[in-house]
């Protein structure tokens, strides 16, 4: 299913001023509780006493409330998360369903950043999974679900453990594949990466990333060098 963040948005509105307010975000989906106010968590369906869990999930059914943006309007109403989807809710819930309330906090699917080197003063090149899991978490507190590990140019020997590292991260709810943002630019126009890191797209090259199609999903490159024709093929064609 689609990776959903709830985000809840509660505008605080002074009493002869209705101009001031004050935005304030909360991840439901991820547990953490909205600031300022704590969320109804008071019902449970209980199970059917005797009845069979087939169920292989740790994870119990959720139903949230709250106001939902979807197709271009706001609403209030209801997900269920089961079974790693989320739905609108159709007919009677499933057995431990467990339903929480967040009132007038929007309900709304999360960023996914395609691109980012890192945050709160950690890059993904220290490949450590505190750093990971701060980046994360840093990102996760602004809305953004899924995120792409970027590296920039490093050359061969740091390409190839910054790949190791994300296969090691790749559990994480949070972890949107891998982005190497080179090393297969051109020397004349490769910006702020360093050129001495510079690599050509050559066929050794195509085969050592397909061997990482599994974490690997972005690879920035150079339209015009030689040989990026037959080396997107070889990628695209490994998965």
């Amino acid at each position: 299913g689609q990776n959903v963040y709830a985000a809840g948005l509660e505008r605080r509105r002074a009493e002869k001023d209705t101009s001031r307010t004050r935005d304030r975000f909360c991840a439901v989906l991820t547990v953490q509780q909205a600031p300022g106010r704590r969320p109804v968590r008071r019902e449970m369906r209980p199970r059917v006493p005797g009845a069979r869990d087939t169920r292989v999930q740790q994870m119990r059914p959720r139903l949230i409330r709250g106001r939902i943006v979807s197709g271009g309007t706001v609403r209030k109403g209801e997900l269920l998360i089961d079974g790693g989807r989320i739905h609108f809710p159709r007919g009677s819930l499933p057995e431990e369903t467990e339903i929480t309330d967040y009132g007038e906090f929007l309900i709304l699917p999360s960023f996914i950043e395609l691109h980012a080197h890192g945050g709160d003063g950690y890059d993904f090149v220290d490949m450590t999974r505190e750093a990971s899991d701060r980046i994360f978490a840093l990102h996760l507190s602004h809305g953004v679900g899924r995120l792409c590990p970027t590296l920039c140019s490093c050359g061969a020997e740091k390409t190839a453990k910054f790949l190791d590292f994300c296969r090691e991260i790749s559990g994480h709810p949070c972890y949107g594949g891998a982005h190497l943002e080179g090393p297969f630019l051109s020397p004349g126009m490769c910006g702020a990466q360093n050129g001495s890191c510079l690599l050509t797209p050559t066929g050794e090259w195509a085969e050592r990333l397909s061997s990482y199609r599994d974490i690997l999903v972005r690879v920035t490159m150079a339209p015009e060098l030689d040989g990026t024709k037959g080396f997107a093929k070889k990628l695209t064609g490994a998965g």
